[in-house]
């Protein structure tokens, strides 16, 4: 008779039958997560994997946790427990690793755990939900608390900084950047706002989303310090960038292997270049 023995073998089971089954379950889910979202399928590098589960997984929450005799070992180091885990999880079939071309071992879930989870993964989360509200509640009422223990004098204060328009943060940032192009002006620099603008339209472009003022470029005379100009992006012609969605897509492949990228990344990124572009045309043209 077909059933699902068949296809998963039962050595996967006995990890989520043991004592601990909770936190060995939570691992699963958050390793699922981790593969299928935050890599987009690829593998990682077993050291990496190792890490981010120990900065991630909170141990005080798990009642047991317990090795294959079901000796407790919860008194030993967050990273030996992951590797014990770790080997754990390989021995049963929810995780397979090998060495890769830089003798790196690279990780990933099996084809049957992706199955398993991918369905319970759902169940898991409606299940959570309620848990997630309440911390949620929880944590909003501590702050409440704390705030209502304020004396009045740092309320008042408080409430009087909140309140004065010119501490909203869209104000905030639109009255830094305009004091910055007067300095830049007053230095002697010509057509600040177009070659800033062009520079944002380039960041828009290349999907730049970490421009801020610690990284906006200006030039200097290295004898006198003298402000010469800043970084000069000439204007974009976008009728030049025909052509340079697929060039871009070729590139992304050719240096695949070392990029790590998915299929489906490139593809989502070579998309999103030709949204950009047809947004900023649209916006040229009316």
């Amino acid at each position: 008779m077909d059933n699902i023995f068949n296809y998963i073998h039962y050595d996967m089971f006995k990890v989520l039958s043991s004592k601990d089954r909770e936190f060995n379950y939570d691992i699963l889910i958050y390793l699922y997560n981790y593969f299928c979202f935050q890599q987009g399928g690829a593998k990682a590098i077993k050291n990496d994997v190792i890490l981010d589960l120990e900065r991630s997984i909170d141990f005080k929450h798990y009642k047991d946790i317990d090795d294959e005799e079901n000796e407790d070992i919860k008194n030993r180091s967050k990273r030996d427990i992951i590797l014990y885990k770790y080997n754990q999880f390989k021995k049963t079939g929810w995780i397979e690793d090998g060495y890769n071309k830089d003798l790196e071992i690279e990780v990933n879930l099996t084809s049957p755990a992706i199955s398993i989870l991918s369905n319970s993964n759902d169940f898991y989360d409606k299940n959570k939900c309620f848990t997630y509200v309440e911390q949620a509640y929880i944590a909003t009422k501590e702050l409440s608390d704390k705030l209502n223990s304020m004396t009045s004098i740092i309320k008042r204060y408080t409430n009087n900084i909140l309140s004065k328009e010119q501490f909203k943060a869209n104000d905030i940032a639109k009255n830094v950047y305009e004091e910055y192009i007067k300095i830049l002006e007053n230095k002697g620099i010509n057509n600040v706002r177009e070659k800033l603008e062009n520079m944002f339209i380039l960041d828009y472009l290349i999907l730049n989303e970490d421009r801020h003022l610690n990284n906006f470029e200006i030039i200097r005379n290295v004898n006198n310090l003298n402000w010469i100009d800043i970084k000069d992006i000439k204007r974009i012609d976008l009728s030049k960038l025909d052509g340079v969605v697929d060039e871009f897509d070729e590139l992304l492949h050719k240096y695949q292997s070392t990029t790590r990228m998915t299929d489906r990344r490139i593809n989502k990124i070579c998309t999103l270049l030709i949204s950009r572009i047809n947004k900023l045309e649209n916006i040229i043209n009316t």
